[in-house]
């Protein structure tokens, strides 16, 4: 973990692990309370074992680290967990990006899709609790400290099913594979029944307002690439679109917090992908071009002659950072 200037102010220990028996290691930003952690967990059979008797016994390691470089490894033994899965089994990644939910295989070679939801991350305390229960509903995820359930799809498609928490909850279309319900680092924008959206506050339950709001949509994460984000970092600023009075989709970015919004003019043919706290948004054009734009200033889209690489993510203060897709590392590049 690094600071703005590159300086290294934690590095975890080496587990020394057989790259041919072990899961790749899986790093997340998580937020609980308003607090940022980063969590790091890895598991896999040593090299070299400390005994006869561990060798080829897997071992791990789950760690929280604070925003300021803290670290606090998590006491359990979670040897006995594995990464929840992706579709592609053996590419399978260890925590659901926000909220540190485990797994558990009792025999992964035999039972690789057989995958429960047993645990769930407390960054706060770096301990992990029993999945919580609901009568009748089922957990997804626990965002900012908020746990969400869902009811059973009643099979109407007019019905659909419920998405909420403990104490407030709402109908949504129950499409999973369409990106029917998207969660922000404090919201949660779900497609409704008739195929309209709305936005809820997590903490709250109440509905995010703005002109559009209950026809837009955020970016479903499936349209992204894997390190882009439909909203900013904080969750204020978010990348939406609606269809227009002629019924043509257009892109805008939202706040949240003030309702302030500002249409992507579409005769820039932008395709916003990553969004900064401070505004900065990345982006391309249908032929390929780099783009980058300035909520809420400067809205018209500045585009290079050739393809760049769009940023991993932005940071406040406008370093960008790039991922190398062939070597395990990552570039910070100022804005200027």
């Amino acid at each position: 973990m690094t600071n703005g200037d590159g300086d290294i102010v934690y590095q975890s220990p080496s587990l020394g692990l057989d790259p041919e028996q072990s899961v790749k290691p899986s790093l997340y930003r998580v937020l609980q309370n308003g607090k940022e952690f980063f969590v790091f967990y890895q598991i896999g059979v040593p090299l070299e074992a400390a005994s006869a008797q561990e060798a080829g016994k897997p071992v791990a390691q789950l760690i929280v680290v604070d925003s300021s470089g803290r670290a606090t490894p998590v006491e359990e033994d979670v040897t006995r967990y594995r990464p929840v899965p992706a579709d592609d089994v053996d590419s399978a990644v260890s925590f659901t990006a926000t909220d540190g939910g485990l797994a558990m295989h009792e025999n992964p070679k035999v039972n690789a899709q057989d995958t429960n939801y047993v645990r769930v991350l407390n960054p706060e305390t770096a301990t992990l609790e029993p999945i919580p229960e609901l009568q009748g509903q089922t957990w997804l995820t626990r965002i900012d400290g908020v746990d969400i359930f869902r009811s059973p799809n009643s099979g109407d498609p007019e019905v659909g099913a419920t998405i909420g928490t403990r104490e407030w909850s709402t109908p949504f279309a129950d499409r999973p594979t369409d990106g029917s319900v998207f969660f922000g680092p404090t919201f949660m924008t779900v497609q409704k029944p008739d195929d309209t959206c709305e936005s809820f506050d997590l903490h709250t339950g109440q509905t995010l307002t703005f002109q559009g709001a209950l026809n837009g949509c955020a970016f479903p994460g499936g349209n992204l690439h894997s390190y882009d984000s439909a909203s900013s970092p904080n969750g204020q600023l978010v990348l939406m679109r609606w269809n227009d009075s002629q019924n043509v989709e257009s892109r805008w970015i939202v706040n949240l917090t003030t309702g302030e919004q500002q249409q992507i003019d579409p005769a820039f043919d932008f395709h916003p992908s990553v969004i900064s706290n401070a505004g900065d948004v990345y982006g391309t054009s249908s032929d390929g071009r780099t783009g980058h734009l300035k909520f809420p200033d400067h809205m018209e889209p500045q585009f290079d002659d050739v393809p760049h690489d769009l940023p991993s993510g932005i940071t406040d203060d406008g370093l960008a950072l790039f991922k190398d897709e062939f070597l395990p590392a990552f570039f910070g590049v100022p804005l200027k």
